[in-house]
């Protein structure tokens, strides 16, 4: 569930013969660890079940979720992606996507699985650590890690890449929502 308090960036790397599936969750893992040392030792990596969208490498204080992990491949690559909960109740949020898939009728699906979600399972990392932590604070995290970045607007070629694969994606959430 995203809001205004809620991170989320991605790592495209190039896919290597020597990474194997574990090895972008390995690197976001790491990078989140190091990210927030100065305020938890306390992250671990693991499902946490109940949480909405479990996986394998949930990161979590104390056994309650604030962020997640996915990856897939995409072209001659590996987009790793996170989302983490920063401030507000994790618990609320994960109501929300609980009465979500009751909504939709998640019980009576006889294509997907959809996860039980129990909101005591999820917090946002203020809750945690006990620390004001906002997505403003964390992007200069962010940023601080990766150093010398520079930022350039899309050009050329690679604006009309984004801009089609854009439509794509409008029109693939629309054929989902019918």
């Amino acid at each position: 569930m995203l809001d205004q308090d809620v991170l989320n960036f991605s790592f495209i790397l190039p896919d290597f013969p020597e990474m194997g599936i574990h090895s972008g969750y390995e690197l976001m893992t790491a990078f989140v660890k190091d990210m927030y040392r100065d305020v938890t030792d306390g992250i671990e990596a693991f499902e946490v079940v109940g949480s909405y969208c479990p996986g394998d490498y949930d990161l979590s204080i104390g056994g309650r979720k604030f962020a997640g992990i996915s990856q897939r491949r995409v072209k001659k690559g590996v987009a790793v992606q996170i989302y983490i909960c920063l401030r507000g109740s994790g618990v609320e949020r994960a109501a929300v996507i609980r009465d979500f898939y009751a909504a939709g009728g998640a019980r009576d699906s006889e294509r997907f699985t959809y996860p039980e979600v129990v909101p005591d399972t999820m917090r946002s990392l203020t809750e945690l650590v006990g620390v004001e932590m906002t997505v403003e604070d964390s992007i200069q995290r962010v940023l601080k890690m990766l150093g010398d970045v520079v930022f350039e607007d899309l050009t050329g070629d690679e604006l009309l890449i984004f801009e089609k694969r854009m439509q794509q994606m409008i029109e693939r959430n629309q054929k989902a929502l019918k």
